[in-house]
């Protein structure tokens, strides 16, 4: 489908400064790994919770914009997800999910360096403008208007995965 380049969504750099500077001090720090710890155990919504919007860290519910998993094996065991998470300027590198659901998540101008997603399910995801390398999906389903716009890939492998 055709868009104008108008009508595209544009990288901000003064959003993307705001969104990563957030977790480079020590309160961001300490609620990234809170966060962090709480999506390694299964409780991912938990993190969900309104003392982060209360206190003016985080914008709503959903955002985890800017956050950076780095060197990350996270194992859902449970019907826990990443449901509507918003991961615009978000950072993966060197992580690996298995058995994750993205149902709505965003992922608006992120960047995925050496990442595994492994029996993972994505539907009404959104990778928009993101840079992909040498990213694994193995026994994943792209399910119900799950998009790759304005991507770029490289070493990037589909393997068992179902569209």
């Amino acid at each position: 489908m055709y868009t104008p380049i108008h009508l595209l969504l544009q990288f901000h750099r003064k959003d993307y400064s705001k969104y990563r500077s957030r977790w480079m001090d020590s309160k961001g720090e300490c609620i990234e790994n809170e966060i962090l710890q709480m999506i390694r155990d299964g409780t991912i919504q938990i993190w969900k919770h309104e003392c982060f919007v209360e206190s003016g860290f985080l914008e709503n519910l959903y955002d985890l914009k800017g956050i950076h998993v780095k060197r990350q094996e996270i194992n859902i065991s449970s019907m826990e997800n990443f449901e509507a998470v918003d991961f615009t300027y978000a950072t993966f590198s060197g992580s690996t999910f298995t058995n994750a659901v993205f149902l709505s998540t965003v992922f608006n101008f992120a960047h995925l360096y050496d990442c595994q997603f492994i029996n993972c399910v994505f539907y009404f995801l959104r990778f928009y403008a993101c840079e992909l390398v040498n990213v694994k999906f193995i026994n994943c389903d792209f399910i119900e208007r799950s998009s790759f716009q304005n991507c770029t890939f490289q070493a990037v492998t589909y393997k068992n995965w179902f569209i």
